[in-house]
This record gives structure tokens, C-alpha cells and sequence, in this order.
């Protein structure tokens, strides 16, 4: 089977100079989100306890941006975390409406211009404990894979002016994957155009952007391959934070 281990999200913890309180953990891989029906996601996140002595009952906020790294995000949810004894973990979930089904509490789904027919929402979820922001998720699930050709996805980057680099990692890294600046060669792709290649933004180089840039991950995989699992790893100079975005081509979940 394929797999794909990617490193938890640098996570941020709030700094208490009161008694020291056992503190409720969550990794990047403990929130798991997918379209449970046409305009209906369904978002679980598992929350841990790896202090010595039991926690007490908490807030867990939800926050969610269109699909991509650095976006400013806005509420989704407040959920309620019990007390977690030592060693042990929680699970909350909910769900949310996505744009189609009337009062959504999702943003717009960035790939729906590339595969108008996908019915599973992509985007960002944020999770804070007692409003201090823990980790973050930027996933998208059942795209696509066509063998043996250009393969497409659209994702924004930055909601201000900054300098950002970009990596890869996964099985997907094999597959001669590529960022171009804009959505305009993967619309052409779609149109059956001629796709002339854009400019290439290189790996590992500091890069301007401007506020809601978009970029387009194009890879090319061999004529026998059945699944694609890539993420774009991007970095943002100002901060020195990075954010991962994830793409699974061909299933529907990138396995754990």
C-alpha cells in the first residue's frame, strides 16, 4: 500500500506563568474532516492528554479558510472537550455545512473550477484550545488521477505581502511535480488548450506575494500509477512558520 508520513504541524502553546496545569495536546493528523453527503463535513478532531494528572473540561474552537497556506480564517465552530484522564484521548466532532447547501459555514472550494463534478470539500480547519490556536489542517481528498498526463490543483497562498518558499514531500515528490504562479495553466488543461508552460516557482527559493496569490501543483505520473499522494510544504518568511498542504489523487483519504 502506499503511504505517506508526513510530520505533524509545528504546534503553539500558550505561555502560563500561573501553577503549571496539564495541557491537552492535538497533532496535525488528529483532525480528520470528509464529505459525509452533497454539502455535509463531517470534522472530528482526537485530543490528547499526555500529562500526568487529568485535565479539565475545555473549549475547542474551529476555524476554516479556502484551500491553502497562510489565509486568514473565520469561526466554523465551538465544540465542548470533557475532562481527559492521564494518557488518555478525546474525540469531538461536528458538522458543517459547505457552500451549495444553503447558510454554509465553509468557504468556497478552491479545486471546483478544475473538477466541477467532486462532490468532497477541500479547505483549512484551524483548532484552538481556550482560544489558544494548537494546529492546523489544509487537505484535499478525491481528485482525480489521470495516468500518463499533467494532473492539476489550484491553492492560494498569503493574506498580505511577504516572501514564501516552497518544498514537496510524499510518493508524489517522484512524479515531477511543479508550481506555476495562477490558475491559468491548469484552466487551458481543462479546456483541452494547448498548455504552454508557465513560469516555474523553483523549490527553496524566497518568492514575493502579493494578498490571495494563487498557485497551481501540476505533476506528471506514470502510465501505471493508480493513487497520488503530495504535499506542498510552504514557508513563510516573516514568521518562520511553515504550513502543509496535502493532496490524495485518486482515493479518498491520504492514509495515517
Amino acid at each position: 500500500m502506499t503511504d505517506l508520513r508526513l510530520p505533524p504541524h509545528l504546534s503553539s502553546q500558550r505561555a502560563d506563568h500561573a501553577t503549571p496545569r496539564p495541557r491537552l495536546s492535538i497533532d496535525r493528523e488528529d483532525i480528520d474532516f470528509r464529505t459525509i453527503a452533497p454539502g455535509l463535513v463531517q470534522v472530528t478532531v482526537r485530543v490528547h492528554n499526555r500529562g500526568g494528572t487529568a485535565t479539565r473540561s475545555a473549549e475547542l474552537g474551529l476555524r476554516t479558510a479556502p484551500l491553502g497556506a497562510f489565509l486568514e480564517s473565520q469561526k466554523a465552530a465551538q465544540l465542548a472537550v470533557p475532562a481527559v484522564r492521564p494518557g488518555r484521548s478525546a474525540v469531538v466532532e461536528t458538522t458543517l455545512r459547505a457552500p451549495g447547501s444553503g447558510n454554509p459555514q465553509l468557504p468556497e472550494d478552491t479545486l471546483r473550477m478544475l473538477h466541477p463534478a467532486r462532490t468532497s470539500w477541500a479547505g483549512n480547519f484551524d483548532v484552538l484550545i481556550d482560544a489558544v490556536k494548537l494546529t492546523e489542517r489544509h487537505e484535499a481528498t478525491c481528485l482525480p488521477l489521470v495516468p500518463g498526463r499533467s494532473n492539476f490543483a489550484v491553492f492560494e497562498v498569503g493574506d498580505r505581502r511577504d516572501e514564501y518558499r516552497f518544498s514537496f514531500r510524499g510518493p508524489g515528490q517522484d512524479w515531477s511535480p511543479r508550481l506555476t504562479s495562477g490558475p491559468q495553466e491548469a484552466m487551458r488543461a481543462i479546456l483541452d488548450e494547448q498548455v504552454e508552460p508557465g513560469p516555474v516557482l523553483p523549490p527553496h527559493q524566497w518568492l514575493g506575494s502579493r494578498p490571495g496569490g494563487a498557485v497551481t501543483l501540476s505533476f506528471e505520473p506514470p502510465a501505471d500509477a493508480r493513487v497520488g499522494l503530495l504535499a506542498v510544504v510552504v514557508e513563510q518568511r516573516s514568521t518562520g512558520r511553515e504550513a502543509m498542504v496535502e493532496f490524495a489523487f485518486g482515493t479518498d483519504r491520504i492514509p495515517r
